[in-house]
């Protein structure tokens, strides 16, 4: 199994992840449950992965 492209996959939501974050956070579009179900969302594809950096 190649391990690099689980791993650029999550850097690759992670920058997605805080760039709609922040752009909501400015907006101020996002509010907290919308917040916590991406991040679990988030998590879970981490996971699923076969990795999780926290």
């Amino acid at each position: 199994m190649n391990l690099v492209q689980p791993v650029l996959n999550g850097i690759l939501m992670q920058k997605c992840f805080f760039a709609v974050f922040f752009e909501g956070h400015i907006a101020g579009k996002i509010n907290t449950k919308q917040f916590k179900v991406f991040r679990r969302k988030l998590i879970q594809s981490f996971l699923q992965e076969g990795f999780f950096i926290a």
